[in-house]
């Protein structure tokens, strides 16, 4: 069971989206989660509805550990990754690969993302400007009532 959408799609990317048998209702990637069964949200996951699938590990996102925690007591086997940075997302793929007999895929998908993000790096201008990243906002058309944008750590920062 993925308790969070990245963690979904790094499972997907990894070949492993067969043996996902549950997902949050946020997930919309790939088209295959959609038939999935669903166990609630990040911040609200179903413990029933988790249970009811006898899933043998439950992936979730480090800011979820106490939700972990209590999965761990119930006696479910849980794995925390962190998705708050590239590098973090990029250990994740090895982390779940080791844990999923993924390695080397893993392995290669890590190697290839660390080329694209070198190549880019190389690209990018030596003088950074300063950058505003709106994640999403609330408003009609012609008006904002409320921004969301990125901090300066993170993944938004690192990208």
């Amino acid at each position: 069971v993925s308790l969070a959408p990245s963690i979904t799609e790094v499972l997907f990317t990894l070949e492993l989206g067969e043996k996902v048998v549950g997902v949050t209702r946020f997930d919309l990637f790939p088209e295959e989660v959609k038939g999935k069964p669903k166990v609630g949200g990040f911040l609200d996951p179903s413990i029933e509805a988790i249970l009811a699938l006898k899933p043998t590990q439950l992936f979730l996102l480090d800011e979820s550990r106490e939700s972990g925690e209590a999965f761990r007591r119930l006696g479910l086997s849980v794995v925390t990754v962190d998705h708050r940075s590239i590098g973090g997302i990029l250990s994740s793929f090895r982390s779940i690969g080791a844990l999923c007999k993924k390695e080397e895929q893993a392995r290669k998908l890590v190697q290839n993302l660390e080329h694209q993000i070198s190549e880019i790096q190389a690209r990018a201008p030596k003088k950074k400007g300063k950058v505003l990243i709106s994640l999403g906002r609330e408003g009609n058309i012609g008006s904002l009532s409320v921004s969301y944008i990125s901090g300066q750590d993170g993944f938004y920062a690192d990208l």
